[in-house]
């Protein structure tokens, strides 16, 4: 079995990501970036029509592209990862189960861990 999985020698991490980037969690980050990417351009072409145009109506579309991006980025990761078949999506406790993200950025406030420090 372990050899079957490649959990031995970690071939496993290949169908996650790889060099050639169409493991199972590249292709996720890929579909991601695109839709937002796209979603952004949208975005910034409904602004300049509605400057252009004094046109709210383009103003109020731009807006809701943009809650559309923001809920893209928002959305829970183990669910994301359970519809893009990086995860399991039946039998993984993703209900009973917390991931918390870690920041890089200083200003965002760091997740408290539920573990008191020695």
């Amino acid at each position: 079995m372990k050899m079957y999985f490649g959990l031995e020698n970690w071939e496993w991490i290949d169908h996650l990501i790889n060099g050639d980037k169409n493991g199972v969690l590249d292709l996720a980050y890929e579909d991601v970036n695109a839709d937002i990417d796209f979603l952004r351009t949208e975005v910034n072409r409904l602004w300049d029509e509605a400057h252009q145009k004094h046109d709210y109506r383009y103003s109020k579309v731009a807006q809701g592209k943009e809650k559309v991006i923001n809920q893209i980025r928002d959305r829970r990761l183990l669910g994301f990862l359970g519809s893009r078949n990086v995860l399991p999506k039946y039998g993984f406790p993703v209900d009973v189960v917390e991931l918390q993200r870690i920041t890089l950025n200083p200003r965002q406030k760091q997740p408290r861990s539920s573990c008191p420090e020695i």
